[in-house]
Formats: structure tokens, sequence, C-alpha cells
């Protein structure tokens, strides 16, 4: 008798197969779902990339003579010999002219409006 083509070889070789098939399946699924996850990586590659290159553009800007001087002048107030520089406070100035002379009308409480709504 030929051990090949007894039932219960046969059979286990078709749960063999069957397992074999399942799990080839499941791998096929997982590397399906890490090309995603790949992409996910490669796309914050490269976003962290352009904002790489956007802040060492803005370091090579702010190592330039102009910047420190922009800087030197509007956020520390220096000036160069010769220079006068003339400072505004800003808190007494009005935002608009106009509003210098006009008065504010009184604020009307908010069950006041409500009243005057219904009734």
């Amino acid at each position: 008798m030929n051990i090949l083509r007894h039932p219960l070889v046969s059979k286990i070789g078709n749960i063999v197969g069957a397992v074999l098939l399942v799990l080839l399946v499941t791998s096929l699924i997982d590397v399906y779902r890490k090309r995603g996850v790949i992409k996910d990586y490669e796309q914050a590659y490269d976003k962290a990339k352009a904002e790489n290159e956007r802040l060492k553009a803005a370091m090579d800007e702010a190592e330039t003579p102009e910047y420190v001087e922009k800087i030197a002048r509007n956020k520390l107030g220096m000036a160069r010999e010769g220079e006068t520089v003339v400072l505004i406070d800003e808190s007494q100035r009005p935002a608009n002219p106009e509003q210098k002379n006009q008065k504010k009308p009184a604020e009307v409480p908010a069950w006041k409006q409500w009243w005057k709504l219904f009734f």
C-alpha cells in the first residue's frame, strides 16, 4: 500500500495546505497595511524635511547684517550714530483719530436690551 494515497495523509495534507493558504493571505494583508504606514511615514518625512529647509532659510536670513540691524532697530530701539530715535507711546494714542473726539455711548445692560425687545 502506498502511504501517500492513504486517506489520513490526504486529509492532513489538505489541512496543512489550508493553513498555509490562510497564513499567506494574512501575510499579504499585513503587507498591504504596512504600505499605508510607510506612505504615512514618507509624508511625515517630507513635511519635516520641508520644515527643516524653511528653518535653514530663516536661519541663513537671520545671520545677515541687514536682519540683525532690522531687529536692533525695531525690537531693541537702537540707532546708528547721528540718528534720533523717536518713540511713540501707543497706549496714549487712540486707535482711530476720529474716535478721539467722540464719546462712547453708555452701555445698556443686557436685561434692559431684552426688556426693550419684548415689551
